[in-house]
């Protein structure tokens, strides 16, 4: 007979999402002073919001049912939370480059010195690689879930690797 999940997994997953929601507050109130965009602030507070309400959702339920269980009845939960995390992920990583790309472009024009180019190009690299391989790794667990459906172990190494 399988047994579920110990509780310090259940903790492990409401600590992840508690932390994204902290990482994606800090990234997101940097979206705010450098676009000023209000309306993709609150879209992207919003998917963060969802996501940590997804990873509750699944810490509490996935304490109270087998690996198989949950996977059987509840396989789109983890997909949905994955997903939004992803795509707030990509929408977060996307604002933040291409406001700094058309900073950069606006003031290349005038005498800027070039350490200044260079370290925004620097920022505009760091931005797109932590926010895609945060988001690449999210997706990867939305598609592997959907298309590996007979693989129980990638759940599990997704649920305690975070």
């Amino acid at each position: 007979m399988e047994q579920r999940a110990p509780p310090s997994l259940s903790v492990a997953a409401f600590l992840d999402g508690f932390l994204a929601v902290l990482v994606s507050g800090f990234f997101i109130h940097r979206v705010q002073k450098l676009t000023g965009n209000n309306a993709l602030v609150a879209f992207c507070i919003l998917l963060s919001f969802l996501r940590f309400v997804g990873v509750i959702a699944i810490a509490t339920v996935g304490s109270l049912q087998t690996q198989n269980e949950f996977l059987a009845q509840r396989k789109w939960m983890v997909i949905t939370t994955a997903s939004i995390g992803a795509a707030n992920d990509i929408l977060i990583a996307g604002a933040l480059s291409f406001n700094l790309y058309h900073r950069k472009k606006d003031h290349a024009d005038i005498s800027v010195s070039e350490r200044t180019l260079k370290l925004l190009d620097k920022l505009i690299v760091d931005t797109l690689r932590t926010g895609l391989v945060s988001s690449v790794l999210s997706a990867s667990l939305a598609l592997f879930l959907i298309f590996m459906t007979d693989n129980r172990k990638i759940t599990t190494l997704k649920m305690t690797a975070d």
